[in-house]
């Protein structure tokens, strides 16, 4: 059975519950055999766990500092490409700035890296989602003004004459999974806007979770969608074990593990690119996913019957 398939058949069990145990996730600072591809590239990080005003995201800054290794240490970025934006340095001016300064550091053949790991909210004038730095307000009116558009992002990157990977673990609902206000201060008119999906461009890669599908890891206080694209870079989407990891492997990764590990929701992952593209090369291992995964939807205890039959009397 392929990992995607036993992932997808693990989802079908049911909903996650208090009483499923959560597993022992594995760390993303060990050092990995992935292929130094990344000498060409260059990248920008952000993570707010403490915004001023917003409610803080637990393990942001860990989940950002973990890519910033795996960049460096592992992909083979120099150091000096590399740009990790944590809290009170994550402002808008601060976003755009090095994302147009990434994108001009990538020649033909390379790639512009960027991963944000934080709040999200819908904009109410353009419907496009809303990236929303350390400094945001907690009200809709700070969103647009201090928030960074994913469109924004997006037109800067494209300017790079090599390619780019988006990895966006932020919500754009406005609301929980209850109907309620997600972010003091958003209006009650944000809640009701759809912020449609990244639509695909030419030369990118663009990974985004599903509408609600954000949160931790169980048992874990980290963002869960950002560390399991991470995990499946560093070699766990490599269902057919050949060393590459292509972003259709990511994508099939992801869609079933963040379905399994928070949500139970098919699919988990939204993705807009050439999914035969290799996006990362490695020569080792990885941690058994499949059974790490299993131990979120353990196989109920085999229960037996007795049957009892009764003898007619004389």
């Amino acid at each position: 059975m392929g990992l995607q398939h036993m992932m997808m058949t693990l989802a079908l069990c049911g909903a996650l519950t208090a009483h499923a145990k959560a597993p022992t996730w594995p760390a993303l600072t060990t050092p990995t055999s992935t292929l130094p591809l990344g000498r060409n590239d260059a990248a920008v990080v952000v993570a707010v766990e403490r915004p001023r005003h917003l409610p803080r995201i637990e393990g942001a800054a860990r989940n950002g500092a973990d890519w910033r290794v795996w960049l460096t240490r592992d992909l083979g970025l120099s150091p000096g490409k590399v740009r990790l934006l944590v809290n009170a340095d994550a402002t808008r001016e601060k976003i755009l700035a090095a994302v147009e300064a990434a994108a001009a550091a990538v020649d033909v053949g390379g790639r512009v890296w960027f991963v944000f790991i934080g709040h999200g909210a819908p904009d109410e004038d353009t419907g496009d989602g809303l990236l929303l730095g350390a400094d945001t307000g907690p009200d809709q009116r700070s969103f647009v003004e201090r928030g960074v558009t994913r469109d924004e992002v997006l037109q800067r990157l494209g300017a790079t004459r090599g390619e780019a990977v988006v990895v966006i673990d932020a919500c754009f609902t406005g609301k929980t999974p209850e109907g309620e206000a997600a972010l003091p201060g958003a209006s009650i008119r944000s809640a009701n806007i759809v912020v449609e999906p990244m639509k695909a461009r030419a030369r990118m890669h663009l990974f985004s979770p599903r509408r609600r599908v954000t949160g931790p890891l169980p048992g874990a206080p980290r963002p869960a969608y950002s560390y399991l694209v991470l995990g499946a870079l560093r070699g766990w989407a490599d269902e057919d074990h050949d060393g590459a990891i292509t972003a259709s492997e990511v994508d099939g990764f992801i869609g079933a593990s963040v379905t399994i590990a928070v949500y139970s929701r098919t699919p988990g992952n939204l993705y807009a690119g050439d999914g035969t593209a290799v996006l990362a090369r490695y020569t080792g291992g990885h941690p058994d996913v499949p059974a790490m995964m299993a131990e979120l939807h353990p196989a109920p205890p085999l229960v037996t019957t007795t049957t009892t039959t009764s003898t007619p009397g004389p």
